[in-house]
């Protein structure tokens, strides 16, 4: 029995979701290129039934949801890997915390019981800095939220002084998208977003660390 699989959607334009997995955890820095799946049956042996995967790992946007609503069959698809034995743990860089993403994904139609577990930059992020072990910035108690990101400002939570200016933070929190966010169905925005541009520029030359807790450039969820 091999031990972590990774599930994700196959880059074909269609709506469907297409899984494909990882052999192992180590696939994509081994250079190996992932494995589609034709049927939810090709994670198991084919004689026996038998799981060949102890646990996957599976990604949300575009895999499980359009942002929107569950794609058709994501959440049986989930359910059905539980009931034969494999531990399922969604994956997701938003700035979200976990439980945030988990009622998130339920009003879309992927309920708790269809996982076993939720992974978030946003989650990891919160559980750093709220414990003051950032190795980067030890300690940082005052930041500057830039960004935006519904759910993703949990900075109070954590215990941190928000702040209006670069000079008076010990760190930047990037959530969410940075700069403006466009339509899921247009073209990604080219034009430089200025003020942004000068809070960078300002943060790099008085020392700050920026915590990055999302790094997409268009999509927000």
């Amino acid at each position: 029995m091999s031990g972590v699989i990774g599930l994700g959607r196959e880059n074909t334009g269609s709506r469907n979701v297409i899984y494909s997995l990882s052999r192992n955890a180590r696939a994509v820095s081994g250079g190996r290129m992932p494995m589609r799946l034709d049927a939810f049956s090709d994670l198991f042996n084919t004689e026996t039934g038998q799981r060949a995967y102890r646990t996957a790992l599976v990604d949300v946007w575009g895999v499980l949801t359009d942002g929107r609503q569950a794609f058709a069959g994501a959440s049986a698809v989930l359910a059905g890997l539980r009931r034969r034995g494999v531990q399922v743990i969604l994956v997701s860089n938003t700035s979200r915390r976990a439980d945030d993403l988990g009622e998130l994904l339920e009003a879309q139609g992927i309920p708790r019981g269809a996982y076993d577990a939720i992974i978030t930059g946003g989650e990891l992020a919160f559980l750093r800095l709220s414990a003051g072990t950032l190795p980067e910035a030890p300690g940082a108690r005052r930041c500057m939220v830039i960004g935006d990101q519904p759910g993703g400002h949990w900075a109070h939570a954590a215990g941190l002084e928000c702040v209006e200016t670069v000079a008076e933070a010990d760190l930047l929190l990037g959530v969410g998208v940075l700069g403006p966010v466009q339509d899921e169905a247009s073209r990604p925005e080219t034009a430089i977003d200025t003020q942004l541009t000068q809070k960078l520029a300002s943060a790099v030359a008085c020392g700050r660390v920026l915590v990055l807790t999302n790094a997409d450039q268009s999509v927000r969820i």
